[in-house]
């Protein structure tokens, strides 16, 4: 093979594999550019309304480039961290009803919006509520006996008592001699309607007063029962 004829063909061959190379060498087009703009920060946070279990919320809306956000409502619980939640409101909402909270608690709120892409803005201003007792009724006081049983041992033995708010009565507290007693306490059967247990280890031939304390759900409302007193 001539030295002219090896020329033409490597040029033919370059013109070839242009055109072969052409049609995927052209520009490509740019991806979107992301949206990276955060919704405006909702302002003007204010409590419209207080229930003993429930807080209403009021603010003045966000915007954003995109036209679709959501917001986020953090609920902080004072005096105890471990209950604080993030709820969701829509984008046309700027009211909105924080519901099961705890009765007789002190809370917190800040409102913020959240775009399509992820982008948050600013948290609104700081809200306080403190949701009322509600029930203010304490239960019926128990009516208490105590027997010695053992020359270590009492039984008491009281009515159960009753409470304003069904399937929420009681739980049960009890002293000795003034004193709160929480140890040697081993529950005993009862007739119906009453409560009893055993209390033990107690030093032998001495007079001991016992009462009992009914405790409704609120863990503020109780009633005491009478003082009873037994000679072990």
């Amino acid at each position: 093979m001539t030295t002219q004829t090896l020329s033409r063909l490597i040029i033919t061959t370059a013109v070839v594999a242009s055109f072969v190379v052409l049609p995927f060498s052209g520009p490509t087009k740019s991806a979107a550019k992301a949206d990276k703009t955060p919704p405006t920060t909702p302002t003007n946070l204010v409590v419209t309304a207080i229930t003993d279990n429930s807080v209403t919320l009021k603010w003045s809306p966000s915007t954003d480039n995109s036209g679709k956000f959501s917001y986020r409502v953090k609920v902080n619980k004072l005096n105890n961290p471990i209950s604080n939640s993030t709820e969701t409101a829509s984008q046309t909402q700027t009211t909105y009803t924080v519901q099961y909270l705890v009765p007789n608690s002190s809370y917190t709120f800040v409102v913020y919006a959240v775009d399509g892409s992820g982008n948050q803005s600013g948290n609104s201003n700081t809200a306080s509520a403190n949701t009322p007792l509600g029930d203010t009724t304490p239960p019926s006081a128990p009516v208490l006996q105590a027997t010695a049983i053992a020359p270590s041992q009492v039984q008491l033995t009281w009515t159960k008592s009753t409470d304003n708010v069904p399937n929420n009565c009681c739980s049960y507290a009890f002293s000795m001699n003034g004193s709160p007693l929480t140890q040697n306490i081993n529950a005993a059967a009862a007739p119906a309607g009453y409560i009893s247990v055993i209390i033990r280890h107690l030093t032998p031939n001495t007079n001991n007063s016992f009462t009992v304390t009914a405790i409704d759900f609120t863990g503020v409302n109780k009633s005491t029962s009478n003082s009873a007193s037994a000679q072990t």
